[in-house]
């Protein structure tokens, strides 16, 4: 009786490893399918893999050698392991595998040795090592530049409708299902490059990332009953560099995913490098660069439109930032004109060496309140503060403004001297101390002095 108990059971144990088998190499087939056929809607696309196997007593699929190329570049991983839950296997199986992506509602995919190299036109056909980065349902051969961005490891959850995610950004409407999206990146090495578009990180646009990050988290949330989007522990963390963001965006009929009705987001960024580009500023004021540099930003929009062009760094709301071992390069305007002027206060090499930067402002229903921005050098530090009206339809104009020098080195006092003692003026001091007022525009203010006649 116990020999035909254990035969029994080995053989049922038999039957369902078979089943295992049967089931897995059935979805394969699919899953092939559905992959090919994705690669076969673009005519500049190809997909290879070295092998596809699918557990369904494990809800898990396993993908080798990814090879993946349209006319952007090549997507490459060495292994890429992906979990499904088993209602999502048995809704696909019920259904005869026809369209298995509208049967999915939430899926994992772990991948391993990600990297990703952008393409050029090569009539040959060749990259840059000479191997041809074509294939045979690829109608422009592509050349393959060095590569960008590798990632050591990325985590992908998404909970919604599969058959919707992809064409989720493809149109202006916003989605008709819940969806979220949960993003984890270790060690990301690329150029550095930031795209402007990045979210949050636009009031970065002309800066560089660090080319080693650490660790890199995003988790989008889409509701579509309340037609928005939630960003939450948006996050990177890289040597002398990090990043936490997070932002609640609504919509209307239209405007998914860039232009949305209103939004709030907050945002922390510290770094402290000595690579951060070389900034422009105008080709009056010149630009600048800095060592280190700290934002935090909280801002509050309810009528998108009305924000459109807008620098993140004056959006409604309030900010500071702080910066230090910062250099301000004077225009070759501002050098002819004041060359010796700037020589006489201390400004040598035609730049002034900014110790530190720090500002915090408000922004509310068209004015800007600057509550105290600290400028410190080596020749003054200087406080100022300001009232700035800023219309959309009209220049900014400061209604109340002052700066008032709370540090002063002997050159610059010397310089002040030379000044009052050349134009027998006397400038405003309270308590002591060199104090300005001024308005009009901030380009070209109005100082408020009392000049001979």
């Amino acid at each position: 009786m116990r020999t035909k108990l254990i035969l029994i059971a080995v053989l049922l144990a038999g039957m369902v490893v078979l089943a295992n088998w049967l089931t897995g190499r059935y979805l394969a087939s699919i899953v092939d399918g559905h992959l090919q056929h994705l690669a076969d809607a673009n005519e500049q696309a190809a997909l290879d893999y070295g092998s596809l196997r699918i557990n369904p007593a494990l809800g898990s699929l396993t993908l080798h050698n990814l090879a993946f190329r349209n006319e952007h570049g090549l997507l490459q991983s060495e292994k890429i392991r992906g979990s499904l839950p088993y209602a999502d296997i048995w809704r696909a199986l019920r259904h005869g595998g026809s369209s298995p992506e509208e049967q999915i509602r939430s899926f994992q995919l772990n991948i391993e040795n990600l990297s990703y190299r952008s393409a050029g036109s090569n009539e040959a056909g060749r990259d840059t090592t000479g191997e041809t980065a074509g294939s045979t349902n690829t109608s422009a051969a592509l050349k393959i530049e060095t590569t960008p961005l590798t990632v050591d490891f990325a985590s992908i959850v998404y909970n919604g409708h599969l058959e919707e995610l992809f064409t989720l950004f493809a149109t202006n409407t916003p989605p008709r299902w819940n969806h979220r999206i949960t993003l984890n990146f270790r060690r990301i090495d690329s150029d550095g490059t930031l795209p402007a578009e990045a979210l949050f990180l636009s009031a970065l646009s002309g800066y560089h990332l660090p080319q080693e990050i650490d660790r890199f988290g995003l988790q989008i949330r889409y509701l579509a009953g309340e037609r928005s989007a939630n960003i939450t522990n948006f996050r990177i963390a890289a040597p002398k560099f990090s990043f936490h963001g997070v932002g609640d965006f609504s919509y209307t009929d239209n405007g998914w995913p860039d232009a949305p009705a209103s939004f709030s987001t907050r945002y922390e960024l510290s770094a402290v490098t000595q690579d951060l580009a070389r900034i422009p500023l105008s080709e009056t004021l010149g630009g600048f660069s800095m060592d280190s540099l700290s934002i935090s930003s909280s801002v509050t929009v309810d009528d998108g439109d009305a924000v459109t062009g807008r620098h993140p760094l004056v959006l409604p709301g309030e900010t500071s930032f702080r910066m230090s071992g910062l250099y301000w390069y004077p225009s070759e305007v501002l050098t002819d004109r004041y060359g010796m002027l700037l020589g006489m206060v201390g400004i040598t090499d035609q730049r002034l060496p900014v110790r530190a930067l720090s500002a915090d402002y408000r922004n509310y229903r068209d004015t800007l309140f600057v509550d105290e921005a600290m400028l410190m050098t080596d020749p003054f530090d200087a406080l100022l503060q300001a009232i700035v009206a800023t219309p959309d339809d009209g220049r900014p104009d400061v209604t109340l403004g002052s700066v008032t020098f709370v540090r002063t080195s002997a050159a610059f006092n010397d310089f002040i001297d030379g000044i009052e003692g050349l134009f027998l003026i006397e400038l405003p001091r309270r308590d002591g101390r060199l104090h300005l007022e001024f308005s009009g525009d901030p380009r070209a203010p109005d100082f408020d002095l009392e000049l001979p006649g």
